[in-house]
């Protein structure tokens, strides 16, 4: 209740909605309940490696020669977050223009964008090639390039496959990586105690490989006209992942469960960066309760604790909101870190100015 000495009442209830935790003014815009929510879980990957012959994809397909995926679907119980739109086009415009730029560090970025941009090409092949072989792939490729570890632009990246792709610059990068292959299978045998001679065999493997890498390597060339396109899309995507990941992570630590007892998803209309709704859900028929214990206690204001009210002693130390917004925070051990390196660097006028936590 409320004290208003301006009014000829001297209480009143407050309204629910007039209670607002700090993360509704910057990040969040809505909490909205559900219990009766249909998902469907798909398993994701159905490849492995078989080091013997090389790299191995197994896929499953019905009688029509489509391809099948596993999974299964229910109905449970959950909670949508729908996100600050200003916020998120804040943050995903900076990652943008950094990978544009090679501003920073913003190159592992660039490097997972790129990684995406390929597994979703479907018309020049891009996503058939296997995970391991577009990472043996991109070390190569640096390898060629003789990379020293300063920023890599979106303009330069491309330069550096199309350039590889060359007649002129070919026979250099299957030569690297041949010799990739060698070192990396040496590394395998010295670390598995394997003392006998397989330099022949080992020879053909490897020579094997770089002709499948120089296949992939074509396929990517076709499709790589479109990576900056797409970046804007895989950064929308790679913060809703990250703030599903955190949410989970945080009701894991709230409520006591695992795993397995939840998860997360992005509807598809967020999916394809015309919204920023995250869902949280119970990894159960009919839920497991997991996601009710956030409803419960989502946000418990001061005010209650602090109250002459009985049942204040029976609330938990935390709410969910508060757990959530340590997860989202850096830790402190880096915040310190950070100040100190600042301070250390360029005094108290440094950078550290624009780290408020610090000041």
């Amino acid at each position: 209740e409320e004290v208003n000495p301006e009014s000829e009442e001297e209480e009143r209830v407050m309204e629910p909605t007039e209670i607002n935790h700090p993360l509704r003014a910057t990040l969040l815009d809505t909490i909205e309940w559900h219990d009766d929510l249909e998902v469907i879980e798909y398993t994701y990957s159905n490849s492995r490696s078989y080091s013997a012959a090389g790299d191995v994809e197994v896929i499953y397909r019905d009688e029509h020669g489509r391809t099948v995926a596993f999974g299964e679907d229910f109905t449970t119980e959950g909670f949508s977050i729908v996100l600050n739109s200003k916020s998120i086009n804040r943050i995903c415009s900076k990652m943008e223009d950094e990978m544009i730029t090679g501003k920073g560090l913003s190159t592992p970025s660039l490097i997972k964008a790129f990684k995406a941009h390929v597994s979703c090409d479907m018309e020049y092949g891009g996503a058939a090639i296997n995970t391991y072989a577009l990472e043996d792939l991109i070390s190569v490729l640096l390898m060629h390039k003789e990379w020293d570890g300063n920023p890599i632009s979106v303009d330069s990246w491309v330069e550096i496959i199309e350039s590889s792709s060359s007649i002129e610059e070919r026979g250099d990068v299957r030569e690297i990586a041949e010799d990739y292959y060698k070192r990396k299978m040496k590394l395998m045998r010295a670390l598995s105690d394997d003392e006998e001679d397989h330099d022949e065999q080992g020879d053909n493997l490897a020579a094997t490989r770089a002709g499948v890498l120089m296949e992939a390597l074509d396929a990517v060339n076709g499709g790589i006209g479109g990576l900056q396109d797409g970046l804007r899309l895989w950064a929308h995507r790679t913060v809703l992942s990250t703030f599903g990941s955190t949410a989970t992570t945080a009701l894991q630590k709230f409520s006591g469960s695992d795993d397995k007892d939840m998860g997360y998803l992005i509807e598809p209309d967020s999916w394809q960066g015309n919204g920023t709704r995250v869902t949280v859900y119970d990894r159960a028929q009919f839920g497991n309760g997991s996601c009710a214990t956030a409803r419960e206690y989502m946000h418990i204001p001061h005010v209650l604790r602090y109250s002459r009210n009985a049942d204040r002693s029976k609330l938990p130390t935390t709410d969910f909101l508060s757990v959530l917004e340590e997860g989202l925070l850096q830790c402190m051990q880096h915040q310190s870190d950070m100040g100190a390196l600042s301070l250390h660097e360029e005094g108290e006028d440094g950078t550290i100015k624009h780290l408020p936590d610090l000041m």
